[in-house]
């Protein structure tokens, strides 16, 4: 993972923008990037935790095989 953090933060650098650690609690390796001022998003490099993942998918569970 520490890779492909390093090419994310790369890229972002690349094109002139300035991303920053934004630790959290439950994501200790999160990234931020305000990558256009104007922007009413962010930009964001995480590692999703087991629970995140589990709810991301839990949809799946209900779906016909």
């Amino acid at each position: 993972m520490p890779k492909q953090r390093e090419r994310w933060i790369a890229a972002h650098r690349g094109l002139g923008n300035h991303p920053h650690p934004a630790p959290t609690r439950e994501n200790p390796e999160q990234w931020e990037c305000k990558c256009a001022p104007d922007a009413v998003w962010t930009a964001i490099w995480r590692i999703h935790t087991r629970e995140q993942v589990r709810q991301k998918f839990a949809h799946l569970a209900k779906t016909r095989r």
